[in-house]
């Protein structure tokens, strides 16, 4: 068990991403044609879409057990490293009765003390909709956003891993 007071050492901080304004929201939003976007009548996520991601790279960060702390942006808590990015892509894609959710997000690994960029990836994930009802979709989203939590939390280990 550590001590209560141990030297902080690896300790990450996950900056909610930053997004337009069309995927900052809590809509479900879905893409028929190009340059074209609608939202999903009647329902919507619990979050905001960019706290989702936050979330659950949050999550699977910690799961991999390669951090003393993760933080978010939520807490004053100082970190040693910042996750941090834009998401562009969090929709379902329509096209000739097919259904596929896409998740993009460029993340970006910055030094918290000296500011400066470690890394930076643009992660992109892609599942196919199985099935005809809306929960269908939402298991799609969730697949995804596993996967991309998952990339992101070995990315991230190495990233750091590497620049000491």
């Amino acid at each position: 068990m550590p001590e209560p007071f141990a030297v902080e050492r690896r300790v990450l901080r996950v900056n909610t991403p930053v997004a337009s304004p069309t995927l900052n929201s809590d809509r479900i939003l879905v893409s028929q044609a190009p340059y074209q976007v609608m939202a999903y009548q009647g329902v919507r996520w619990n979050d905001q879409v960019p706290g989702i991601v936050r979330n659950q790279l949050v999550q699977m960060l910690r799961a991999s057990n390669q951090w003393q702390a993760v933080t978010t942006d939520a807490t004053t808590a100082r970190a040693n490293y910042h996750l941090g990015g834009e998401l562009t892509d969090f929709q379902v894609y329509e096209r000739d009765g097919h259904r596929q959710v896409r998740i993009r997000l460029d993340a970006t690994l910055t030094h918290a003390q000296t500011n400066r960029i470690i890394a930076a990836f643009p992660f992109s994930v892609s599942r196919t909709v199985d099935g005809t009802e809306f929960d269908a979709v939402i298991g799609a989203f969730g697949d995804a956003a596993s996967q991309l939590g998952n990339d992101v939390a070995r990315w991230v280990a190495r990233q750091v891993n590497d620049s000491r």
